[in-house]
């Protein structure tokens, strides 16, 4: 006669970093303002990694990477520390974006950089995958 008998195995995970995630500036894409005539918005292409491996894009303007960051400084006021780009003269003058120039470029390559260490270090603090708006920021 068999004896019924039960194995378990358990395995640990620890869910607090299963959901982790990187975002870099993917790329800079210009586009046409369809309200202003003449005048180019700048996209940040984000590309958002989780470190399940999941992984999308996100095109975002500026001013909204701008209050994302606003958001978590209610919240946490060193992040107003981390190193943030100032919005460039393009963003103040309607037309100007159309002219390419290697001033501009260099400006939006600058951005770049320091955007990804913003992204880097914000994803690092993990109190920040507390707030709503860092989730509602970084959603497909």
């Amino acid at each position: 006669m068999l004896s019924p008998y039960i194995t378990i195995n358990f395995e640990y995970v620890n869910f607090s970093l299963l959901w982790y995630i990187s975002a870099i500036v993917h790329n800079i894409i210009q586009k046409d303002d369809r309200e202003i005539p003449g005048k180019t918005l700048y996209y940040y292409k984000l590309h958002i990694r989780r470190n399940d491996e999941c992984e999308w894009y996100k095109e975002v303007l500026f001013e909204e990477i701008e209050k994302f960051r606003n958001s978590l400084i209610k919240y946490f006021p060193n992040v107003k520390n981390i190193p943030f780009p100032q919005k460039s003269i393009f963003s103040y003058l309607p037309y100007i974006g159309k002219i390419y120039s290697d001033e501009n470029n260099d400006v939006l390559i600058e951005k770049k950089y320091v955007l990804d260490n913003f992204f880097q270090v914000i994803c690092e603090f993990s109190q920040s995958y507390k707030v709503h708006e860092f989730d509602k920021f970084f959603s497909e």
